[in-house]
């Protein structure tokens, strides 16, 4: 009797202490790199479609993007500390992203891009839910990007992205840092995704 008590309670233990352990999850998870994936984005100025191709290195990822006005591309950089994304010939988009692994709430690192833009200081928020055209996403990572200085009566832009696990982004929301000349823009929302 003894011994069944203590395999019972052994037992449970075990169990009690794998329910709560939190689930370690990929953090490229929540940046799917994968050719032939697209994504459709709205706000109210119109309409976003993005579709990642590969590149000839295995590491680097094209993007296109293609709105009413105008397309714009971007390589992704994936290093194994995190994906970095640049600007080809993006016109008025040119700011590159960082975006650093691992993913911890909290975490703070500065992207210093190498076209002449500001520097921007990147925060990882923490986990929201988010509901978007395209569904209700559960867990998703915000990272709040804001210029580190940004120069009186400059344009330049904050913003926050929303990643979803197995989707991407499925969120950006654009806030004036004070002083900006920068027009407020709508949240940019995902309608629709497929994978290939």
């Amino acid at each position: 009797m003894k011994l069944n008590s203590a395999f019972l309670l052994a037992t449970l233990s075990v169990l009690i202490i794998s329910c709560g352990a939190e689930e370690e999850v990929d953090p490229w998870e929540y940046f799917p790199l994968e050719a032939g994936r697209t994504w459709t984005y709205k706000n109210r100025m119109g309409t976003v479609y993005v579709e990642m191709a590969v590149t000839p290195d295995p590491k680097t990822f094209g993007v296109t993007a293609r709105t009413s006005f105008g397309q714009y591309r971007w390589e992704i950089h994936a290093p194994q500390d995190g994906p970095s994304i640049v600007p080809i010939d993006s016109g008025q988009f040119t700011q590159t992203l960082k975006v650093k692994f691992p993913l911890e709430a909290g975490a703070q690192w500065e992207v210093v891009p190498d076209n002449g833009k500001p520097p921007l200081r990147a925060t990882l928020v923490g986990k929201s839910d988010a509901e978007v055209p395209a569904g209700e996403f559960e867990d998703c990572w915000r990272i709040q990007y804001m210029p580190v200085d940004p120069p009186e009566g400059g344009s330049d832009l904050a913003f926050e992205i929303w990643l979803a696990r197995g989707v991407g982004i499925v969120r950006i929301d654009f806030a004036r840092p004070e002083g900006s000349t920068a027009p407020q823009l709508a949240p940019l929302q995902l309608e629709s995704y497929t994978k290939p």
